[in-house]
C-alpha cells in the first residue's frame, strides 16, 4: 500500500509492511511450494491492539477471499498456507508501534 514502509523479515517468502502512523502492519506470505508451508509471525516488536488478525487468501480457486481470522497468542501468529496460494495478513496495533 502507498505509504507503507517495507521492514526487513528473516524470511523470502514474507513481505512485512508498516503503515506509516504505525498502526497496521501487513504481511504477505507467499507459498510457492507444493505443499502447505507454516509461517510464524513474531510480534514482540509491536504494540498488539487486537487478538485477531484479518486474513485474505489468493489461490487457483480464490481471488483474495476473507479467510476467518486467526487468533494471536502471546505475541505470535501461526498460519499454515495452503500450496501455491497468496495470503495477506492485518494486524491493528496500538499507536506508535
Amino acid at each position: 500500500k502507498q505509504g507503507f514502509t517495507i521492514i526487513e523479515s528473516n524470511c523470502e517468502l514474507a513481505l512485512v509492511a508498516l503503515d506509516a502512523e504505525k498502526t497496521e502492519l501487513v504481511t504477505a506470505l507467499n507459498n510457492t511450494s507444493d505443499t502447505t508451508q507454516a509461517f510464524v509471525l513474531n510480534l514482540e516488536a509491536f504494540n498488539i491492539e487486537t487478538k485477531k488478525a484479518s486474513v485474505y487468501r489468493t489461490s487457483k480457486t480464490e481471488d483474495c477471499q476473507p479467510v476467518l481470522s486467526r487468533e494471536i497468542k502471546n505475541k505470535s501468529f501461526t498460519y499454515s498456507a495452503p500450496a501455491q496460494s497468496l495470503t495477506t495478513v492485518i494486524i491493528e496495533l496500538s499507536q506508535g508501534r
